[in-house]
């Protein structure tokens, strides 16, 4: 029940996604979360599941990075939030608009982007963990679930946010949806 499970999560604390391994803890509940609260909205028009959302998506947005050492992550954040942003895309103020699409351009499209021409090779970044890790690329073009996740979630992100940064969306759009192209045959 969608309604059950969206006031159950208003409720809850605010996940931490602590980093274990290559990717962040409780990305995966995220998903299911923020499709339960933007559908119980739709269902009731009951403001208190937009606000619950915005806690959830600025708490996402607020992350100094969606984890690029896994870039599962990556994926599964830039999806979530281009749902939550497009889903309730009227009930958002200008100010929450630009900050979903600020944190979706940087920590999703601009970065996806930038790893698709090399620009990432070898570099590396502060983790929200607090250590340097180098930027893993070797899921964009591989053949297994990772180019799927990766790719299909930067590129609803970049959807997203086609009509604030159009160029660079639409490179996103194209280099992921050309890197799909190597996991057809397996599925």
């Amino acid at each position: 029940n969608v309604i059950a499970e969206a006031d159950k999560i208003m409720g809850e604390d605010d996940y931490t996604y602590p980093i274990t391994g290559s990717s962040m803890d409780e990305v995966n509940y995220s998903m299911d979360d923020i499709v339960n609260l933007c559908l119980a909205y739709h269902l009731t028009g009951n403001e208190r599941y937009v606000g619950r959302t915005w806690r959830f998506i600025k708490n996402v947005c607020d992350l100094l990075t969606w984890n690029p050492y896994g870039y599962l992550d990556v994926g599964e954040l830039s999806f979530i939030t281009a749902v939550g942003y497009d889903w309730l895309y009227h009930e958002w103020t200008d100010e929450q608009r630009e900050y979903m699409e600020k944190a979706i351009y940087e920590k999703g499209t601009e970065l996806t982007h930038r790893l698709y021409y090399g620009e990432l090779d070898g570099k590396t970044f502060l983790c929200n963990d607090g250590k340097i890790k180098e930027y893993y690329t070797g899921w964009w073009d591989s053949e297994n679930n990772w180019n799927a996740v990766c790719n299909g979630g930067v590129m609803c992100g970049a959807m997203a946010i086609m009509d604030v940064y159009p160029e660079i969306a639409m490179s996103a759009i194209e280099n992921t949806n050309r890197a799909l192209e190597y996991i057809t045959a397996n599925y």
